[in-house]
């Protein structure tokens, strides 16, 4: 979520990054459906809590991180439209996956975004998110961030997008791995996330 930059060979095109990405998006696809590759899951954007495409799609959050301000949303809900306008125009059988990183530690902010998301009318289907248990806390964290989402949002799925457990070095603070960093503590994690998945 951190590294959101533009790229660089972008800045030089005389267009707002918020409208390139149209182009760049529909011209990716089409290379992957060329190549007999055509995605079943597309995300428009990857961990973008904070916006994408800095500076000129980047949101913040208020000081208590339950809801946003409103600097750049228009630009980054243009951004978003114009990303899955080209995926439904590509691959039109795909599924749009949103994806954020707040569900498992801040909820509330997750739930303001994809409100956001909501009243911008942009087109996804799918509500994805991130949990490292050595960034976001034990899995009950994530179990309440899904039940949340769930609550408010009980016509999208949800799907966790992007997860994982070392076996090897620690992560993080050392102090929140919950797991051993061995081969057994990753198939205790994914033994232990699988069966909270399963109450969704």
């Amino acid at each position: 979520p951190e590294k959101q930059r533009v790229p660089a060979s972008w800045i030089v095109i005389n267009t707002p990054v918020y409208e390139y990405i149209y182009n760049y998006t529909k011209e990716s696809l089409q290379a992957l459906v060329d190549a007999g590759a055509t995605p079943d899951f597309i995300q428009t954007g990857n961990e973008i809590s904070f916006g994408m495409l800095w500076d000129g799609c980047k949101v913040s959050a208020n000081s208590n991180w339950d809801a946003y301000l409103d600097t750049n949303w228009n630009s980054l809900a243009t951004a978003l439209k114009n990303a899955g306008k080209a995926c439904r125009e590509i691959c039109p059988d795909a599924k749009i996956i949103i994806h954020t990183e707040q569900c498992a530690n801040t909820p509330t902010l997750d739930i303001a975004f994809y409100t956001r998301i909501k009243d911008n009318a942009i087109d996804y289907d799918i509500i994805g998110v991130s949990y490292y248990p050595y960034f976001k806390g034990p899995i009950y964290h994530l179990d309440d961030g899904l039940s949340q989402l769930e609550k408010n949002f009980p016509d999208k799925t949800i799907m966790v997008v992007e997860t994982g457990c070392s076996y090897h070095y620690s992560v993080g603070d050392k102090d929140k791995q919950y797991y051993p960093l061995t081969y057994e503590g990753q198939r205790q994690f994914t033994e232990e996330l699988i069966t909270m998945l399963n109450k969704h």
